[in-house]
């Protein structure tokens, strides 16, 4: 995946297919990498360089501690991978302080290649290479300086044709995430995403390739298994019988059908049910023993639909 905001791409727009000579301050890039908390792959620098330019040389100066066993191998690390390493002892003061300063050594470098590149990439944010870069402007060369964002001078980023920052281009100093590859496979209709083998890929493929069983015309692949409906609590709900179609209530007791009868019609049995409950309108009688009896529960006969089609009444206590 590329990085955001990379400007990688202008970059190799301005060096394509062009003699390149590539210069680092050593110095000047590690103490600002430091403070940033970088860990710069050099391996990866002279690779993409490489890559993309037309590389005359790749230089790395550095002051070294001859008995600084961490440093000497990270110098044969640079040289194994392709650079030339120009290197010079640390000088060590009677008051502790270290210089190892290779600026005088950068600038001879470059004017003893100055017919063999076309342009000059400087890796430094030093302003102290401002004259240098201002030189080989009026010798016809051109100048792109790459350094640390808030290391480098200003007086060098303007005098410079270009200048880019290594918080832009990461792609040049950093190794990209390699990303697993997704393969997507369908197994029983569904989508799954996962990391295969070559092995696996062929066996997958294989498998989809062969035929598939047809399914039998009988077989109903909708079908489900009917819920039984529930049970209404307190209902003498009618249900039929198939076999002698005769109407049987649910505890037990067979209802005639009457061919006479209007559809959703109470049975003759139930309408003198509801005429004995039914009280008279004319009857004000009012004694004692029918105030002690608890009224009848009313009972709700069934809206009819002359229009409806014929159904079992349905009556609720």
């Amino acid at each position: 995946m590329p990085y955001k905001n990379d400007l990688s791409k202008n970059l190799v727009e301005l060096l394509h297919s062009k003699k390149t000579l590539i210069l680092i301050d050593g110095a000047n890039l590690y103490f600002a990498a430091q403070s940033k908390r970088w860990n710069i792959d050099f391996k990866q620098i002279y690779t993409w360089f490489k890559s993309k330019t037309d590389l005359v040389e790749m230089v790395y100066y550095t002051a070294f501690n001859p008995e600084d066993v961490k440093q000497n191998d990270f110098i044969k690390g640079l040289e194994t991978s392709g650079y030339r390493v120009h290197k010079k002892p640390i000088k060590v003061f009677n008051d502790s302080s270290v210089k190892g300063n290779l600026d005088v050594e950068i600038c001879v470098d470059t004017m003893k290649q100055i017919f063999n590149f076309e342009i000059l990439v400087l890796i430094s944010g030093d302003g102290d290479f401002t004259y240098l870069a201002e030189t080989l402007e009026l010798m016809g060369k051109k100048v792109i300086v790459i350094g640390v964002g808030g290391f480098m001078s200003y007086e060098l980023q303007e005098q410079a044709d270009n200048y880019f920052l290594l918080d832009r281009i990461k792609s040049v100093w950093q190794k990209q995430k390699k990303v697993k590859e997704e393969v997507a496979t369908s197994v029983n209709s569904t989508t799954v995403k996962t990391n295969l083998t070559p092995q696996l890929k062929d066996n997958l493929q294989q498998t989809s390739l062969a035929p598939q069983p047809k399914a039998s015309p009988n077989t109903n692949l909708n079908s489900t298994t009917k819920s039984q409906p529930k049970k209404l609590k307190n209902s003498t709900k009618l249900t039929q019988n198939p076999a002698n179609k005769k109407q049987i209530s649910l505890d037990g007791l067979e209802v005639k059908n009457n061919p006479n009868q209007k559809p959703n019609q109470p049975t003759p049995n139930l309408q003198k049910t509801l005429k004995t409950t039914k009280k008279s309108p004319n009857s004000g009688q009012s004694s004692s023993k029918s105030n002690n009896q608890p009224k009848p529960k009313p009972i709700i006969s069934p809206k009819i639909n002359n229009n409806a089609t014929p159904r079992t009444p349905e009556i609720f206590l």
